[in-house]
């Protein structure tokens, strides 16, 4: 199976890999967030906002990112 693409890119009209585990938003090998596609499928805004935060996170300590902190419904 070849590289997936990124489903909130895809959401916000672009085709870019999957970043896997280098994300913020990846937890236990999976998308935390792509279990609410629904959500943001038909939400190119709410998609884009998701990207914006997805590229702060990654710049600040690992620690700090979303692996880290789970908020409730998303761990």
């Amino acid at each position: 199976m070849g590289p997936r693409i990124c489903q909130l890119e895809y959401a916000a009209e672009r085709t870019r890999k999957c970043p896997g585990g280098t994300c913020p938003f990846w937890a236990d090998d999976d998308c935390a967030v792509g279990r609410y596609w629904a959500e943001f499928a038909g939400n190119r805004e709410l998609a884009e906002l998701l990207l914006d935060l997805r590229e702060r996170l990654s710049r600040r300590d690992p620690s700090h990112a979303f692996r880290q902190f789970h908020p409730p419904g998303l761990a």
